[in-house]
């Protein structure tokens, strides 16, 4: 019965670990391309342009995140 117990937890920890850093990495990815996006609103951005810029950005993280969490479903 241990035996068994310790089989299924360690399988049960392999496929919990390979989802979050998978999860981990694809929203890593994400905070990147939002990172850039942000320095190319700065960069770019002149008048009253910069908010909707950033409002973007925030858009394409959203999506991005949302894109990351449905891949691990």
């Amino acid at each position: 019965a241990a035996g068994g117990h310790e089989m299924t937890a360690a399988g049960g920890r392999r496929g919990v670990r390979a989802q979050p850093a998978g999860l981990t990495q694809c929203m890593g990815g994400c905070g990147t391309k939002v990172a850039s996006c942000l320095l190319d609103c700065y960069n770019t951005a002149t008048g009253g342009t910069m908010p909707i810029c950033y409002l973007g950005c925030t858009n394409h993280a959203v999506f991005c995140a949302t894109d990351c969490t449905t891949q691990g479903l």
